[in-house]
């Protein structure tokens, strides 16, 4: 493998790893450069993120990051409605982008063609790519989350959602017909894409994610100050995500509304820690109408919120892949409730890694019982160990190795 040339191709810029699909997409790209040379193309969607191209600019041998504005992204996808294709499609397209592309293929002998979600995957249509591999990192199966968002909404919201649901399920199906491989990041959703798309099933492989348990541990946040917020006796809950993403909104909203009174029956001071940058206005309204509960916006590390938790939360019930926040609280040692579209992905025993629950009764009920229970640190520690034991990046990742 050694001296081979990889396209990758990004729907997000891959650094810092501070969220799901950049913590997955970064590991892939240094997975790829312990085989090779990787020129890297990726849109910046956050203006905070232009201060890390320098570092992916050592990281690779050609980089174009281009800009993403959302609110022009979204009146890109508008057109989509008129031609038949998802809105996915238009959002990530760029003339930049694609004649950079043009060029790469037309310049470097690329070996492997690796595109990271597959919108991405359009850059590639007009070329003969010769001998050159080409693997889809579709993540999770995007279309099923889309089916998701429509049975929650009603009116035009629900005819758009369950429109892109079909429609993004057929443009995966279709360039997923002309790659070697399709990849995602559960057993679960790689079993899902399979009996959606039967015709690619023998192409079809889960590559788990990781973890980093070096990162992710006790003794890293020893000398980390304790978080302001926590004040008081607690019980102190965290959770932890990017609070402008719907599944995490609805989660925080979830809990907050519905959950957490029913913890206050028999725990009244009970606090609510929503770590995460970019709380929409109604996650922020929570804060402002109950002292008991805290969110953060952007916070430099989320390790010292993790590390001052009683208990790490994760009220998910709009998934696909993996939930990264639950393994970061297990790594951290720390007993982890949530449920099971949380759950779903993760390889660990329920009741002996973490908690997962059915329904809002439940998992307040699982809150109240781990809060009283001499058990709940055994289950953190067990948990980080089952980590250290099977979560390596390394391995997981070289799951790609035989389709690169």
């Amino acid at each position: 493998m050694a001296g081979k040339n990889f396209l990758l191709l990004c729907q997000r810029i891959p650094f810092p790893p501070d969220k799901g699909d950049k913590i997955r997409s970064f590991r892939l790209l240094e997975h790829l450069q312990t085989k090779g040379q990787v020129h890297l193309g990726c849109f910046v969607d956050d203006p905070v993120d232009w201060a890390h191209v320098d570092v992916l600019e050592e990281k690779t041998a050609s980089l174009k990051a281009v800009a993403l504005h959302p609110l022009i992204a979204r009146a890109r996808s508008v057109q989509a409605l008129a031609f038949g294709a998802p809105l996915s499609a238009p959002y990530f397209f760029s003339r930049a982008l694609q004649k950079w592309v043009d060029q790469t293929l037309q310049d470097k002998h690329i070996d492997t063609i690796v595109i990271f979600s597959s919108a991405m995957a359009q850059y590639i249509t007009r070329h003969n790519r010769g001998e050159a591999r080409f693997v889809i990192d579709y993540v999770d199966v995007d279309s099923d989350k889309w089916r998701q968002y429509a049975q929650n909404k009603h009116g035009l919201a629900r005819w758009i959602y369950g429109r892109e649901a079909n429609r993004l399920l057929a443009f995966d199906r279709n360039f997923g017909a002309a790659a070697d491989c399709c990849s995602f990041v559960s057993r679960q959703d790689a079993d899902l894409f399979k009996t959606l798309a039967p015709e690619l099933a023998s192409k079809t492989i889960a590559v788990s994610n990781g973890i980093d348990t070096d990162f992710f541990s006790p003794e890293a946040t020893q000398t980390l100050h304790r978080p302001d917020s926590f004040q008081g006796d607690g019980p102190h809950l965290v959770m932890t995500g990017h609070m402008d993403y719907w599944p995490n909104v609805e989660g925080a909203l979830w809990f907050a509304q519905t959950i957490l009174p029913q913890v206050r029956a028999q725990f009244p001071a009970a606090q609510f820690h929503i770590v995460g940058a970019a709380p929409r206005a109604d996650v922020k309204v929570l804060g402002e109408s109950d002292p008991h509960i805290h969110v953060t916006g952007r916070v430099p590390d989320i390790r010292p919120y993790m590390a001052a938790a009683d208990l790490i939360v994760a009220p998910i019930r709009i998934a696909r892949g993996i939930q990264n926040k639950v393994l970061e609280g297990m790594a951290m040692a720390k007993c982890v409730v949530t449920t099971e579209a949380g759950f779903e992905g993760i390889e660990a025993v329920e009741g002996e890694h973490l908690l997962v629950a059915q329904d809002s009764a439940g998992f307040a009920g699982l809150i109240q019982e781990a809060l009283r229970s001499k058990e709940t640190e055994a289950i953190g520690q067990r948990a980080r160990q089952h980590l250290k034991d099977h979560y390596a990046w390394a391995a997981r990742m070289a799951g790609f190795d035989p389709y690169l």
